[in-house]
């Protein structure tokens, strides 16, 4: 199956390893896709921006001495995206 999408979700069965390497084949793949994204798009810019565990809250949600908490269990990826500037090479 093909299509846009806007979101991907993936759920093991069991807890898994996921080594350096899968890190690093996992962040390939999404660079490969925003720049297919960009390439699509001429006059946008999209690349991976954020990766780490899951964020349950909100920081702005939170009180000054109150914890972020995260699902330690959740490897979470986010890529940005926004209107290229005046100037920026494609």
């Amino acid at each position: 199956m093909t299509g846009k999408i806007t979101r991907i979700i993936l759920d093991f069965a069991v807890e898994v390893e996921i080594t350096a390497a899968d890190r690093t084949k996992l962040r390939e793949m999404l660079s490969t896709i925003c720049k297919r994204y960009v390439q699509a798009h001429p006059d946008r810019v999209m690349w991976p921006f954020g990766e780490g565990y899951l964020m349950l809250r909100h920081p702005l949600a939170l009180s000054d001495d109150e914890p972020i908490p995260f699902d330690y269990g959740t490897l979470h990826f986010e890529c940005a995206e926004r209107e290229r500037t005046d100037g920026e090479k494609p």
